[in-house]
């Protein structure tokens, strides 16, 4: 064994990775969004988590890095006051980079590493005991229902134009998956945590296009789209048509 012995590889990986700590830092003292000295060591594990567990590509984490301090007090992209925050809002910061470079190209995310980035989120929070040994099954579940659901919407050919035009709407607003399915497990913790002595199944709480709270949000984007919810129903609608051909 060699008890102490660290690859040259994972020094380089912390070298980096304190470096990218330092540079958030820095642009956000810079900024005015912190005025408080930091933990680097927390820092910089943050960053060297998301090249472990997370499988960001170097080369992403670099030029959205770069990116998101160039631009950081830009009102329309996710406002983060730590590494922590960085790593947490990393999607809607990727996607946010994405947005304002549509030709530049960033890898495809591993998919394998959005359920394990979810639960750790998710680990501070208190489950019920009888749902602990399900939470994993049921963000996979929820990530493969809500990316296939996605997929359908993009597939959706002949639309009537008022519905067309709501379809690029709501390409629009739809979040990454790994940021709805987290804040759809917090919805989920909220609810079962609410009911005394909740004995369910917690997979049954997986995320569905056809959850009475799912609709809530797509008739809350329909209004704001036109002032007519049910414009979210005739799209659904359509894209369970699409889904039976």
């Amino acid at each position: 064994m060699n008890r102490g012995f660290i690859q040259p590889e994972t020094i380089e990986e912390f070298s980096q990775s304190r470096e990218d700590a330092m540079t958030l830092f820095s642009s956000l003292k810079q900024a005015g969004k912190i005025s408080k000295g930091i933990s680097l060591a927390r820092w910089e594990r943050e960053f060297r988590l998301m090249r472990s567990e997370d499988g960001v590509e170097e080369e992403d984490l670099q030029k959205i890095l770069k990116w998101y301090c160039d631009n950081i007090t830009d009102k329309y992209i996710p406002h983060v006051y730590s590494a922590g925050g960085f790593r947490e809002k990393f999607a809607r910061i990727r996607q946010a980079y994405q947005r304002e470079n549509p030709e530049d190209f960033l890898h495809v995310e591993n998919p394998k590493c959005k359920p394990q980035g979810i639960l750790r989120q998710l680990s501070a929070l208190e489950w019920p005991v009888s749902s602990r040994g399900h939470i994993l099954a049921t963000i996979q579940v929820s990530l493969d229902s809500y990316e296939a659901w996605i997929k359908r919407i993009h597939s959706l050919i002949d639309l009537p134009p008022h519905l067309e035009r709501f379809r690029a709407y709501l390409i629009s607003k739809l979040p990454p998956s790994d940021f709805q399915i987290l804040q759809w497990m917090r919805w989920v913790h909220r609810n079962v945590v609410s009911r005394d002595n909740w004995n369910g199944d917690l997979i049954g709480h997986a995320w569905n296009e056809k959850h009475s709270h799912w609709r809530i949000i797509g008739h809350k984007w329909s209004c704001e789209w036109c002032g007519n919810g049910s414009l979210y129903n005739q799209l659904a609608e359509k894209i369970y048509e699409n889904s039976k051909d």
